[in-house]
């Protein structure tokens, strides 16, 4: 395998893996154990350096079950209406729900209730905030409820401060609208919204929010104390922004690298983008390097082929030039001949037009051979000199001449004229007579057909070809079993009707070859005045 196909393979390679990793970077996250340990570790680096805000002990701020249902309990109990719920803290509606709440547990402080907020008592009991329950069916809280009446009897600020820990979690954000500053740790605990509140209640690992950063600091099981540190987000944020990884809050369908309850960690894409730019940096210059060597190489590939086109160009040359002059010796000759063609035998008669016509047809090659070195016209490879004949069945004739005995020709019935590059059109159809007598079997016949403004030109035989396609027996020095050439002249053909806007096909039983050439008499005149100017500039 040659170098230079080596190299771009492996340009093509450090190409891929570039994407590969490029995906790896963006793509579906797949988390190894040595990201665990990272994402772990770097949770105890931060607190082993960071500094707390707060420390929060919901076991021992809420005190048994009965006082944490202030954190855990916020809807109304025992399919009490939303709507209504609000008439507890006032003295309307009195006893109207009293029947459906007479079989729930604590019956007696609901009953209590009813009576004080409705006046038919007094005074409640001294004990009756600070023992459970604590809660409501409302959903509302006993202090909250008293807070709320009309009496004014609690709506103070000493007593909300001193039974404040009775009040529900939810509750908290009216009480300081009332007080201004709540003390602490229900000042912290009332900027959380309710479900941070109830991630904290249900013993999550923790959570975070775009103030603080919330984590349990033991975690044995839901039961143990629900012991929590409290940071502040910029400072964790700040301690992860040079690592591997940060935090963000999981949504539904969120690709997380770990997930802890609501906390979604994933790669740090700035410090990946870091490291993905030295790996692709590193694949991207040796990418640019294989291929600066290709490219070098290739350039010296052109250059080489251009110097053996030069070097064939000249050879051309050299043979053109070389053959001007025995082809007009012989010319010369034929001349003095056919001067004295009358004084010949027939059979010398006949010698003489053969060489004459061999002659000229080694004249005309000359000639085309010097046109096509001096004249460039695009990608073409030959010069086209179209020239309109009267009559096709005459020119095909003239094909035929030497081997007309060896074919049976089908002319037009209608004879018409054409206008063709006789001479490459010439080359064409002789190759394929000779083609036709090398690897066919007689009978040989040429059939001549106008369809449209294209002239078919069929010539088949009886034999058998060795190739399926036309595309496999006119490549280059492909040669038949019975091949006495150069494998060259269906080659040669197939490029010379490309260039004069012809085609070949080929079919098989009986075997037949068909050209195709195209009227061209639109470029007739313009093709004239290109070969006026040449001869002019021959002049």
């Amino acid at each position: 395998m040659k170098l230079y196909v080596i190299l771009f393979f492996c340009a093509a390679s450090m190409a891929i893996l570039t994407g590969l990793y490029g995906l790896r970077v963006n793509g579906t996250p797949t988390v190894t154990s040595s990201e665990i340990e990272g994402i772990q570790k770097a949770k105890q680096d931060f607190k082993a350096v960071g500094r707390p805000l707060h420390i929060l002990n919901l076991s021992s701020l809420y005190l048994g079950p009965e006082q944490f249902q202030l954190v855990t309990l916020s809807n109304p109990l025992y399919g009490i209406n939303q709507d209504k719920r609000d008439i507890f803290f006032t003295s309307s509606d009195c006893f109207k729900y009293i029947i459906d709440l007479s079989n729930q547990k604590n019956y007696e402080k609901i009953w209590i209730w009813e009576e004080y907020r409705c006046e038919k008592r007094s005074v409640l009991p001294l004990d009756f905030f600070i023992r459970p329950p604590f809660v409501h069916p409302s959903g509302h809280s006993y202090t909250y409820l008293a807070f709320k009446l009309p009496s004014k009897e609690f709506y103070k600020k000493d007593w909300v401060y001193e039974h404040i820990e009775y009040f529900h979690v939810n509750e908290l954000p009216e009480l300081k609208k009332f007080m201004i500053q709540l003390p602490y740790p229900y000042s912290f605990l009332e900027e959380l919204a309710p479900e941070e509140i109830s991630n904290l209640s249900k013993g999550m690992s923790g959570f975070i929010n775009s103030h603080y950063v919330v984590w349990r600091s033991s975690f044995k099981s839901i039961y143990s104390d629900l012991d929590y540190k409290v940071f502040k987000r910029s400072d964790f944020d700040q301690f992860l922004k040079k690592g591997p990884y940060v935090i963000f809050n999981s949504r539904p369908g969120q690709r997380c690298l770990v997930k802890e309850d609501k906390i979604c960690w994933a790669h740090n894409t700035g410090h990946l983008s870091q490291l993905a730019g030295e790996s692709g940096m590193t694949f991207f210059a040796g990418s640019i390097f294989l291929m600066t060597i290709v490219l070098a190489i290739l350039l010296n590939k052109i250059k080489q082929q251009k110097k053996e086109e030069e070097r064939q160009r000249l050879a051309l040359q050299v043979l053109t030039h070389e053959f001007r002059t025995p082809v007009a010796s012989i010319l010369l000759v034929l001349e003095s001949l056919n001067k004295r063609f009358n004084d010949y035998d027939n059979d010398t008669q006949d010698t003489i037009l053969r060489l004459s016509s061999e002659g000229h047809r080694l004249n005309r090659l000359v000639q085309t051979t010097r046109n096509y070195l001096r004249l460039q016209r695009g990608n073409k490879f030959i010069e086209n000199k179209w020239i309109k004949i009267s009559s096709i069945n005459e020119f095909i004739q003239d094909q035929l001449a030497q081997v007309s005995e060896l074919f049976l020709f089908v002319p037009l019935s209608k004879d018409e004229s054409f206008v063709l590059d006789p001479y490459w059109a010439g080359i064409c159809i002789k190759n394929i007579l000779e083609n036709s007598l090398s690897h066919g079997l007689a009978p040989h016949t040429v059939i001549v057909k106008m369809v449209g403004q294209y002239l078919d030109i069929t010539v088949q035989d009886m034999g058998e070809c060795s190739f399926k396609t036309l595309d496999e027996m006119s490549s280059a020095f492909i040669r038949g079993p019975r091949s006495r050439g150069t494998g060259l002249g269906l080659n040669i053909v197939r490029k010379i009707l490309k260039d004069i806007e012809g085609e070949l096909f080929f079919t098989s039983h009986p075997t037949q070859f068909c050209i195709r050439l195209k009227n061209q008499k639109k470029k007739l005149q313009g093709q004239n005045r290109d070969f006026s100017d040449f001869a002019k500039e021959e002049v």
